[in-house]
This record gives C-alpha cells, structure tokens and sequence, in this order.
C-alpha cells in the first residue's frame, strides 16, 4: 500500500496520496476531450474523435489515408466545440518521411480545401500549424521532444494536438538488425510522448506502417498476413489503435 500511494503521489496528479490522489487523477479523466476526425461515421466509432491526453495510432499500408486523416485534424483540432467545452487550439505536426513534394507526408496546399469545407480562415489556420522537417535520424527526433515541451511552456495550453508522421520511420530504419534496441528506443519515446500529452492536455496521433508477411513461403492457397511495424510497442504505450485499409478492404478496424 505504501508503494502504491508513493506511486500515486509522484505521476505529478498532487503531492498527497491515498483516496485523495485517485480523486484527482479521477477529476483530470473526467476532463478529457475529443478531437473531431471530419468524419461523422468515424467519430461515432471512435466515441466522439481522438481523445486528448492519449496516443492514437493510425496505422495501414501506403495510400489508405492515414496522413489525409492527420491533414483534416489539423483543421478540426482548431474548431472549438461549445456543446463539449473544447475550446479548439493549435497543432504540433512532426514529419519524419519527407519533404515537400506529392508523395512526402506534410503539405500545406492540402490544408487549404479544408479549410473551405469547415469554413475556417486558411491563413489564421495555417498560421496555427507548427511544422518540424524530417529529422535525419531518430536521436532528432527524441531531441525534439525537448524542444516541443519549451514550445508547450510558452503557448501554455494553446497546443491541442501533436501529430507524428511517421513515428516508426526513423527507428526502423535505424536499428536495422537491432530490434530490442529499436524496441527500447521507440518504447521510451512513446512514454515521453504520452507524458507530455498527460501534462500539457493534448491528443497525440502517430502514423504507422503496414507491410505483408508471407509466414508460408508464398503458397498460393494461402493469404498473406498484414503485418504492423513495432506492433508490441504500441500495444503497451498506444491508447488506442486504428487500422486504416485500403477502399477495397474492410475499411476501419478500432482496438483499445
């Protein structure tokens, strides 16, 4: 018992423990928000959107629409919603795949339809969008941690949404043959993540990476696997996962 009111003491809920600690954490729940996606039918599967103060992870093969979706929240996250209390505000987006041309992740011309369809000013709205350029390596991309908490301090609450696109591409590519290590790496990334967006009440949504497995050798009979990059991970740090399919698939498949 003692170890678990220390415990309870030091997440940085309060400084006292017991029954009035758990209170506290209860109350900080009871505050959380949700994120519309643009989409009616999503929102309604995910319970109202992406929840602040957790890691949403969108994952599926290339094309199915995981980083259209991260475009679209950049401008949803800034709509205050009056009927919930969301007061709407500004967004975090971390590209790791690219630069600026049509097959890279971030793009800000595709924020400008957007914009049109909720009706929201493009150039307040873009101006409420801060980017950060691919990294070269994942050691840059845990440095910028550091660095969004400065940015989180001087816009004190006004950052409602981080996106990470991608979150795996840097540590696949460099852990190669050294998967506990990648494991290790990514594992204390997702839990920084998840530290700040429980400090500082934002919603985290990470993109994630599909590729097929062939476990039988390529038989013919036989349906190839899909498989999710770094999937143990995400199982033990990630709130909620989301698998984005292609048009011709099942579409949308939600686990917690």
């Amino acid at each position: 018992r003692t170890v678990n009111c220390w415990w309870l003491g030091i997440v940085g809920i309060e400084d006292g423990v017991g029954p009035w600690a758990v209170a506290k954490m209860k109350e900080a729940a009871a505050k959380c928000f949700t994120i519309s996606t643009g989409s009616t039918e999503m929102n309604k599967l995910l319970g109202g959107g992406m929840e602040t103060k957790a890691i949403t992870e969108l994952h599926g093969e290339w094309l199915t629409g995981k980083t259209r979706i991260c475009h679209i929240m950049c401008i949803t996250a800034q709509i205050p919603v009056p009927e919930t209390g969301y007061p709407g505000g500004r967004v975090i987006y971390i590209d790791t795949e690219g630069g600026w041309g049509d097959f890279h992740s971030f793009r800000p011309d595709m924020l400008v339809p957007i914009c049109d369809r909720f009706d929201v000013d493009s150039d307040a709205a873009l101006g409420n969008v801060f980017f950060a350029r691919a990294p070269l390596h994942s050691e840059h991309q845990e440095e910028f941690l550091d660095k969004m908490a400065e940015l989180l301090v001087e816009q004190a609450g006004c950052v409602k949404l981080v996106i990470v696109d991608s979150i795996t591409a840097l540590f696949r590519t460099g852990y190669v043959g050294r998967d506990k290590l990648r494991q290790a790496a990514l594992g204390q990334f997702l839990k920084r993540l998840n530290q700040l967006a429980t400090d500082f009440d934002f919603a985290v949504v990470c993109t994630n990476n599909q590729y097929t497995s062939d476990p039988y050798g390529g038989m013919t009979f036989v349906s190839q696997v899909p498989v999710e990059v770094a999937a143990s991970e995400f199982e033990y740090c990630g709130h909620l996962k989301l698998a984005v399919g292609a048009p011709n698939t099942k579409g949308l498949w939600v686990g917690r």
